[in-house]
């Protein structure tokens, strides 16, 4: 049994024996007395239950270091010695008092202790991202109330960076307990984040500048002090220079050198006189303050990182903030190296800053007050973390398409459906599988649609997927949609050219009749690929057995194959005799046909009519639910209608 566990149960066992006791003398207290007794009875009983919970936990997170401070810190507040006290007064009403006070400030604790646990106690670096309104600071705010309990450190969003001269530098040791008091005690820091009300502090001196005063009194203390241990050390041991090395290593030092690797070109100097300096290269010092916002950042954060006890839980929220995006990521990258010791849990809005963490990724959906967040791990391998993120980050419906972000699949889907977010992701198959990671992952305010091309699908499988918002596209590939005369007459109207459509009509079919031949053939390569492209294998098959396997999917694959080519053959050879354009456009399988349409259109090239036609369908919101409605994607209509 470990040595917490050790103290949980003898705390459980001190607490039942209050329980034995007030059962015992609760026979000799008056009503009053009585009364006082049973608040305190309850408390002892909740307490008891959370600690029972807690010693449960311990089988999970006992080897969790930000677990066992958690611990111990109630433990400590807990001081069951001193509520033992209870068994000889129990007629006292401030000894309930005392008792039922101090079991109530713990039990004030177990909130926190409830979310930090769901956050798996810090057990690596985390990123909270949200969008802003959230829930981010609330949830900050309650892990405060743990850090507070001597856990680590909190690092606020806003600060006022005013760096200060130190007139009086005090010993090592008075710093070092000034600092703690600044660490734990100054108002405003551990109730929120931010510094929204300045009257809130005790002093006007602790409202300005405040974060780099005691900042700075810390380093300039230390590193006075490794002077006088370098003296000490010279005199003792004159001729032994190696000796001497540990007390230029102070934490000003190093914060001075992490902070000129962000910023090169720039030096600082820690002056006898307590201030800070800067100077850039071949020019004159100048004081601290003359740095930017986000050098002044960037020189308090990284002191805080370093000073920050061991094994520290370090709450940043906003991160990124007042930083230049060229340092954000380096200025972390470095402080995560200096203090792998420590944990950082990061509250951001910001997906650019979120993907560059090496961390666990929590997305806030939700929050309730007082105490509840509905939040989610991006664990899911199905899609790439940064897109991911990416998505969440969006405040509309998503549409994965095939493609991308070059490619006419997703320009086209922008224009016609702008009310999405469209995402190109490659290929059908990821389409699907993004599609259905997103809507099975219980993301209230997330919900995704996916297109796909039709390929070797029956009607069956299009009515399956369609129960799962994925959707087919109705014509043979996403280049067909240029050739619909639902599209190309409303352009040419709006574009006042007259443009004789029986005759390009006729000249398209007349090219698919010529291309016929090889349409199928490609059309033929391409079914094949789909149909022998996924050939499985048990393990324990053997050889004769693969080579029945082959020869039945081969005999079979062959007859499907030919189905679909001479399907295909009909259609089209239907449709160009019957002078069907419709059909024609619908099944033709050859991306040159645009071409054959381009010259009707006077454009310079194929592309620059199809640039042309996308954008004519952002403005034109008629032509485009028709031309939705034409190639078999009116259901997205229809989901976007049932969401407004």
């Amino acid at each position: 049994m470990s040595d917490l566990a050790k103290a949980l149960n003898e705390a459980l066992s001190q607490l039942s024996i209050l329980l034995e006791a007030a059962d015992e003398k609760s026979g000799y207290l008056s009503p009053e007395e009585k009364n006082w007794q049973n608040g305190t009875v309850v408390d002892i009983k909740k307490t008891k239950s959370w600690l029972e919970e807690i010693l449960a936990d311990c089988k999970f997170f006992g080897k969790n270091i930000s677990f066992q401070k958690f611990i111990i810190e109630i433990l400590k507040d807990l001081e069951l010695k001193v509520v033992l006290y209870f068994l000889n007064s129990p007629s006292s009403r401030s000894v309930y008092d005392a008792c039922g006070n101090r079991l109530k400030g713990v039990l004030q604790l177990k909130d926190s202790y409830k979310v930090m646990r769901d956050l798996d106690f810090g057990d690596r670096n985390t990123v909270v991202v949200g969008a802003n309104g959230c829930g981010k600071t609330s949830l900050a705010t309650q892990l405060q109330q743990i850090v507070h309990k001597d856990l680590g450190i909190v690092l606020p969003a806003q600060r006022v960076l005013l760096i200060p001269n130190i007139r009086n530098i005090p010993s090592k040791t008075s710093a070092d307990a000034i600092y703690e008091t600044f660490d734990r005690s100054i108002p405003n820091y551990k109730k929120k984040f931010s510094i929204d009300n300045p009257t809130g502090y005790h002093s006007y001196e602790e409202a300005i500048g405040t974060e780099f005063t005691f900042l700075l009194i810390q380093l300039f203390s230390e590193k006075i002090a490794n002077y006088f241990k370098l003296e000490d050390e010279f005199k003792a041991n004159p001729k032994n220079p190696e000796s001497f090395t540990p007390f230029f290593n102070s934490k000003a030092n190093e914060v001075i050198e992490i902070w000129e690797s962000l910023f090169p070109g720039l030096i600082l100097k820690l002056k006898e006189t307590g201030s800070l300096h800067v100077r850039r290269k071949d020019t004159t010092e100048y004081d601290g303050n003359s740095l930017s916002e986000g050098e002044k950042e960037a020189l308090y954060l990284i002191g805080r990182v370093l000073l920050a006890p061991k094994n520290s839980l370090i709450i940043v929220d906003e991160p990124e903030a007042h930083l230049h995006k060229s340092v954000v990521c380096a200025l972390w990258d470095k402080l995560e190296q200096k203090r792998e010791d420590c944990v950082f849990f990061y509250f951001t809005h910001d997906i650019d800053f979120a993907v560059t963490r090496d961390a666990k990724k929590i997305w806030i959906k939700s929050f309730e007050y007082p105490n509840h967040w509905d939040f989610r791990f991006l664990s899911d391998d199905t899609i790439p973390e940064d897109l991911y993120l990416e998505l969440l980050g969006s405040k509309r419906k998503i549409l994965f398409c095939e493609g991308d972000m070059q490619s006419f699949d997703y320009k086209l889907y922008s224009a016609l459906f702008p009310d999405l977010f469209v995402v190109p992701v490659e290929n059908c198959s990821k389409v699907r599988a993004y599609t259905r990671a997103m809507n099975s992952g219980g993301l209230a305010n997330v919900q995704a649609l996916g297109i796909i091309d039709r390929d070797l699908l029956t009607e069956e499988d299009v009515s399956d997927l369609m129960e799962e918002n994925i959707y087919v596209l109705g014509v043979s590939e996403i280049e067909n949609v240029f050739l619909l005369s639902e599209l190309l007459k409303p352009f040419a109207s709006a574009q006042g050219e007259d443009i004789d459509f029986d005759r390009m009509e006729s000249e398209v079919l007349n090219e698919i009749a010529a291309k016929k031949d090889e349409m199928l053939q490609q059309a033929r390569c391409f079914y094949a690929t789909q149909i022998f492209s996924k050939t499985e294998f048990k393990r324990r098959c053997s050889e004769a057995d693969i080579l029945q396997s082959l020869n039945d999917r081969t005999e079979k694959g062959i007859l499907i194959l030919k189905k679909l080519v001479n399907d295909l053959d009909l259609r089209l050879s239907s449709s160009v005799s019957k002078e069907d354009y419709a059909t024609a456009v619908e099944v033709a399988f050859d991306k040159g046909l645009i071409t054959t349409v381009q010259r009707f259109f006077f454009s310079s090239n194929a592309d620059h009519l199809r640039e042309k036609l996308i954008n004519f369908l952002k403005h034109d919101r008629g032509v485009a639910e028709k031309v939705i409605e034409r190639i078999g994607l009116g259901g997205i209509l229809c989901e976007l209608e049932k969401s407004k």
